[in-house]
């Protein structure tokens, strides 16, 4: 009972000051442990004498991909110098047609010199504002359940999917379980063991594409054939967009910028670096590398909130509740805070908007 006292004070405190440094390892993680290889434990001593020499504020267990190699359990492809600039380039060409598509639809008046001009909009946001210390998507239900992409390198298809669910709830007020299978059988923006998130909504919205419910077409981690037949789902995409202004998908949006698509558009999709000191946590603050040590991505994940009194973004994962942490509400795992300037955190960051039901 004391165990348990003092691991709930201690996640209380992540909400509102610094970690403290006597944070306690869950009960589910702590028994997990004492059946664990020794190969296992070694690894957790190693990895708990490095976060106390480099006075980290987070803690790590024997989570339930512990024994997974990284590569079963992320999934973002690895791009060539020229694959990332064409996939970049293609991206930005396809947001700026967009772009062009809404002005054109919004112009209410012409100039003098003909040409047509569009009235500032008002800044309009679906919860929240970034001006606020901390948000929570959670707090409003806007968050659907953590999924399970087993060991498949599918996190694109799944953080994609977690992304549009949320703004579907929020357009619409309804859970739904979109089928990330689909989502690989047919988008065309990757497989099972690798793809990109970007792709998945200009596929939904330039081909007005519906995506098809879990129920439906249930998740294998296998590469299918696409259906011939339309789903009979109202699962669609009115619009995407890159978060940074500059259109530029490996760039890094600022901090602000994050948040601003955040409450605007709802839960942003993201690349970050996912290493073996990710794959072991299990509360606190996650920070491994400050964000531009090295170029790398590997994983793709759901930025569903924030937190400035201890500097760090709320994500969402799809390791299913054997990993992570509640983060302060309830009792399901499977959710991260991480130091807003670390893993690389915020590369390919992308919003989705749901299209309204008829």
């Amino acid at each position: 009972m004391m165990r348990k006292t003092l691991f709930f004070a201690a996640t209380l405190l992540m909400g509102s000051v610094a970690l403290s440094q006597d944070l306690k390892l869950p009960e589910n993680y702590r028994l997990r442990e004492l059946e664990a290889p020794q190969e296992l434990k070694n690894k957790l001593e190693a990895a708990r004498n490095e976060i106390k020499s480099r006075n980290l504020k987070f803690i790590v267990g024997y989570t339930s991909v512990a024994d997974l190699p990284l590569e079963k359990i992320t999934g973002l492809k690895k791009l060539s110098p020229d694959e990332s600039r064409q996939l970049n380039l293609r991206m930005k060409k396809k947001l700026d047609l967009l772009r062009q598509k809404e002005e054109a639809e919004d112009t209410v008046e012409t100039n003098l010199k003909g040409r047509h001009s569009r009235p500032a909009r008002p800044v309009s946001y679906v919860y929240g504002n970034p001006g606020m210390a901390s948000l929570d998507m959670r707090d409003r239900g806007f968050v659907t359940p953590v999924r399970n992409q087993e060991s498949h390198g599918t996190c694109w298809a799944f953080s994609a999917m977690a992304a549009f669910e949320t703004s579907y709830k929020i357009i619409n007020g309804d859970f739904i379980n979109a089928s990330e299978q689909h989502i690989i059988n047919c988008s065309g923006a990757g497989n099972s063991t690798a793809g990109w998130m970007a792709p998945v909504f200009d596929w939904m919205v330039d081909n007005a594409k519906n995506v098809d419910n879990e129920t439906h077409i249930p998740y294998t981690g296998t590469d299918g054939r696409c259906s011939t037949s339309t789903p009979r789902t109202d699962f669609f995409a009115a619009s995407w967009g890159i978060v940074d202004p500059s259109g530029d998908l490996w760039k890094i949006p600022t901090v602000t910028q994050i948040k601003e698509a955040i409450c605007r558009h709802g839960a942003v999709v993201t690349a970050l670096y996912a290493d073996q000191l990710f794959k072991l946590y299990s509360g606190g603050v996650f920070s491994s590398f400050t964000s531009g040590e090295h170029t790398n991505v590997n994983h793709g994940v759901t930025i569903i909130g924030w937190n400035d009194s201890i500097q760090a973004w709320l994500i969402k994962n799809s390791w299913g509740g054997g990993w992570g942490s509640d983060c302060g509400k309830g009792t399901t795992l499977g959710y991260m805070w991480i130091k807003y300037n670390s893993s690389n955190i915020g590369v390919h960051s992308v919003w989705v908007r749901a299209k309204k039901s008829s």
